[in-house]
């Protein structure tokens, strides 16, 4: 689960703990990192939680990358894993593994260029603290949400209610396929002009 902070971990505060450092992406995401996690990708901004026989592969070697969400990151190995991807009371505009796709085709246009980035502490569950250059993306007006009906055309896209919260679902490598056709075909495919 995406456990981020990029919030509370900043270019003035650029400090970032494992275990201490809540995230910043809803109570589920929380309770899934404080109470069933056994591992946390070392990453300022964008860290995932993790339990199960994959934990240690999808959070391996995220903090050797300049970029919030590169190929190796939690979110890029998705893909490799035949992921499937629940959102609860959400949609695809939370979804991170797209900026994994847009720093592969265009980092330069959604990531701040390499002089921006800033060294951050980051100190993992053992205690030892890691110095990690980061770029973090640009703020930009993303339509993640758009290839919802594109899925759903094609059958590959599910909605439905649990409670009072609508879940959406699909698997990683339908929305990688997607997103990579449109933005190959347009680089700033994933922006749109309407705040």
């Amino acid at each position: 689960m995406p456990v981020m902070t990029w919030r509370q971990v900043t270019i003035e505060q650029p400090y970032f703990d494992e275990v201490e450092t809540a995230s910043e992406t809803g109570i589920l995401s929380e309770v899934f990192r404080t109470e069933y996690a056994t591992a946390r990708s070392i990453h300022p901004t964008h860290s995932a939680a993790a339990c199960g026989p994959l934990a240690d592969f999808l959070i391996a070697d995220h903090q050797n990358s300049v970029t919030p969400c590169p190929p190796n990151s939690p979110f890029g190995r998705l893909d490799e894993v035949d992921a499937h991807i629940l959102m609860i009371g959400v949609g695809l505009e939370t979804v991170t593994a797209m900026h994994c796709w847009e720093e592969q085709i265009a980092p330069e246009y959604y990531v701040r260029p390499l002089s921006e980035a800033v060294i951050y502490d980051c100190r993992d569950r053992e205690g030892f603290v890691h110095k990690i250059r980061a770029r973090r993306h640009k703020s930009l007006n993303r339509d993640f949400p758009k290839f919802a009906p594109v899925l759903e055309r094609e059958g590959l896209y599910r909605r439905g209610r649990v409670g009072d919260a609508e879940w959406q679902f699909c698997k990683c490598r339908d929305l990688r396929r997607v997103v990579l056709e449109a933005l190959s075909e347009d680089p700033t495919a994933m922006v749109t002009d309407v705040a």
